[in-house]
């Protein structure tokens, strides 16, 4: 008698199914590219930037990765992951994008690999139950036309994909865009004070100092200029410079310091810049304070303990940590926290002109306050919550649009500069226009921020980075450059929340479960009497 069941297939046509439905699937995948990324911030995945510099390439780009074969760990997963991340851009770049693996030892490379100043390193293996110092290679070095750029040594996946668009937009670059640093002020020095923001801007721009005293313009060919933590005040001329250059749709960067602290011998001397109505014409102005944080950076403390100096790492209010970030702004969007050092709040009472547009990015937390004399320094300086009077102090603002001419209806300055027996300088100093063309400008009560003795977070270079970038209008990198996996700290809780999840998860989970198993055997126990 047919029983009327269905005869199950076998497990061989269940396999066969399985292995026939994986090959369609990898046949479809090798024409159609898509991928989906997770992330908050897209870390997998190529930015539109990427993908549109890759749509835009006008000629063939070859990439040569100079990798030893069988790297040890972790090297051999940042071989891995470099190689996906090439094949991605490949993907987008319509053919003019390629790539190939070399291995200097195996294909007696090591002599091209030097010519491109890729040089071994050396990095600890397990082989054969033993730890051996190996000989490795791991550089990468980008080739279009005549033009070279070269990473030396991958040691990190981390702003992978910022270091391969930015070499390539470089190599694929007719010129690179120019940066100004004034000078003559005592403003933070490129090669002393600012070693680690001038070696990342070099990769990127021609930058140049200018002494505004001795010149009778700004020459229009810098993308911006920047004045960083002047120390003396800037004369009518010097002004009168700034302000041509504004007119002419230049863009300019002022972080100012207010006061000169010195953590050491616990002192503040007030900063005269000049510069405070020059910027107040253009709508934003900097207090004369120092804001303080209840959530701010650490620092080391050196503390005498018996015969012994021990470091001790404290809070210091006057380095806030300004999490406090307006996201829509893509200077800051993807920053987790920017550490501020003495910073000056911004003024913005300050009278808007109708032609141009404020926008506030970057405040303190809820619980900071603001002082204007009395500094005390001492890192061991008590404080309670009540002295944080004041919450989300504005502390940089951009700003864009049609300035109005700070000398629009002020004489000429005198000029004493090196220029002043050409005759032709009378020509060129005309009245300023009441109004520019449309332009932009960063402005913050901090310039110390950058300075190498005080850089406590990469995320600060970051960010200066985004601001040049963001001046100069070439945005496209920022948004790359800030792709990261941001930290997810736990909010802070009281003590007694802090008790009742510590035991609860030591005693009370164990009763869950065993009410859950004393649960489930009654009705067990309950649905066989029910059958009997």
């Amino acid at each position: 008698m047919a029983s009327g069941k269905r005869k199950d297939s076998s497990p061989v046509t269940s396999v066969i199914i399985v292995l026939a439905i994986l090959l369609v699937l990898n046949l479809i995948s090798i024409n159609l590219f898509a991928r989906v990324d997770l992330t908050d911030s897209g870390i997998y995945s190529l930015s539109n930037a990427s993908k549109n510099l890759m749509k835009n390439l006008s000629d063939r780009v070859l990439v040569k990765c100079f990798f030893t074969k069988d790297l040890p760990p972790p090297y051999n997963q940042n071989a891995r992951y470099l190689k996906d991340q090439l094949a991605d851009y490949r993907a987008y770049s319509g053919g003019k994008f390629e790539f190939e693996f070399i291995d200097p030892a195996e294909e007696g490379a090591e002599d091209e690999a030097q010519s491109y100043r890729i040089p071994p390193v050396q990095v600890n293996a397990y082989e054969s139950d033993r730890l051996e110092i190996k000989k490795v290679y791991m550089g990468i070095v980008f080739l279009h036309g005549d033009k070279t750029e070269v990473l030396p040594v991958l040691q990190s996946t981390d702003g992978l994909e910022y270091e391969i668009s930015r070499a390539v937009r470089k190599v694929t670059s007719a010129s690179m865009p120019r940066i100004a640093f004034v000078t003559g002020h005592g403003e933070a020095d490129l090669q002393q004070d600012l070693k680690n923001l001038n070696g990342a801007l070099s990769r990127e721009y021609t930058i140049e100092p200018i002494t505004l005293s001795d010149i009778k313009e700004i020459p229009a060919s810098f993308d911006a200029v920047l004045i960083l933590s002047p120390r003396s005040p800037y004369s009518d001329w010097e002004l009168y410079v700034l302000d041509k250059y504004v007119m002419q749709g230049g863009k300019l960067g002022v972080f100012l310091d207010k006061y000169d602290c010195d953590i050491q011998n616990n002192n503040c001397k007030k900063v005269e810049t000049g510069l405070d109505d020059f910027l107040k014409n253009y709508g934003i102005g900097v207090n004369d304070d120092i804001v303080l944080d209840a959530r701010c950076s650490r620092i080391g403390v050196q503390q005498q303990t018996g015969f012994f100096r021990v470091k001790n790492m404290v809070d210091f209010r006057y380095f806030p940590l300004v999490t406090n970030l307006d996201e829509g702004n893509i200077i800051v969007k993807g920053l987790d926290g920017i550490v501020f050092t003495f910073a000056s709040s911004l003024d913005t009472t300050v009278q808007v002109p109708d032609s141009v547009s404020r926008e506030v990015f970057a405040w303190t937390s809820e619980l900071s306050r603001t002082e204007t004399a009395g500094f005390d320094l001492n890192p061991y300086r008590d404080f309670r919550r009540s002295d944080f009077d004041r919450q989300s102090i504005p502390l940089a603002a951009v700003l864009r649009g049609e300035f109005p001419g700070y000398f629009a209806d002020k004489p000429i300055p005198e000029y004493t500069g090196s220029d002043s027996s050409d005759s032709s300088f009378i020509m060129d100093s005309l009245p300023s226009p009441k109004r520019s063309v449309n332009t932009r400008m960063v402005v913050m009560g901090d310039g110390d921020l950058v300075k190498d003795s005080y850089l406590a977070s990469k995320n600060n270079l970051v960010f200066f980075m985004n601001i040049v970038d963001w001046l100069s209008q070439d945005e496209g990198l920022i948004s790359i450059r800030s792709k990261s996996v941001a930290e997810r700290p736990l909010d802070d809780v009281s003590g007694g929340v802090k008790a009742f999840t510590k035991y609860f998860n030591i005693v009370g989970m164990p009763i869950v479960v065993l009410l859950y198993g004393l649960t489930r055997w009654r009705m067990r126990r309950s649905n066989k009497k029910r059958l009997v």
